[in-house]
């Protein structure tokens, strides 16, 4: 999903989105990072059907958590948001991380999305105001 666009005086909707887009990011980054540091499957770009990836991904969860069950190998961290101090701590998967194995984002010639992707933005930016806000939010945009 596409972030708002930066902007000298952008909305709190806008910041609140992009905070909370990013953060769901992140979350997948830390699961995708635990995975390519315990599994070295994960560190080279896949050429697999969908549901063999699918069932690789959900083959390697199994495996992480039995191997934390049982408390095989030390634990591995990860992000963590420090909303006193309105940072980030990055997790221990990082160390030692290359960006060989994550393909770089080429832009498109497309610099328009269409009218649904938009407006589905537009929704879920709704949400994080409304029903879906949470406290710390607010902290984590200032």
């Amino acid at each position: 999903m596409k972030p708002y666009p930066r902007k000298f005086q952008q909305p709190v909707k806008e910041k609140v989105f992009n905070y909370r887009l990013s953060r769901a990011r992140r979350i997948v980054e830390n699961a995708f990072g635990i995975l390519s540091s315990r599994f070295r499957v994960f560190r080279r770009p896949k050429i697999l059907a969908p549901h063999t990836t699918i069932t690789l991904i959900k083959a390697a969860c199994a495996l992480h958590n039995w191997i934390r069950k049982n408390n095989c190998e030390p634990c591995i961290t990860v992000d963590v948001e420090d909303h006193e101090n309105q940072c980030i701590i990055s997790g221990n998967w990082r160390t030692g991380q290359s960006s060989e194995n994550l393909l770089p984002l080429c832009a498109t010639q497309e610099r328009n999305f269409i009218q649904g992707a938009r407006l589905k933005r537009d929704g879920l930016a709704d949400f994080f105001m409304g029903d879906g806000a949470v406290p710390w939010q607010y902290n984590m945009i200032q």
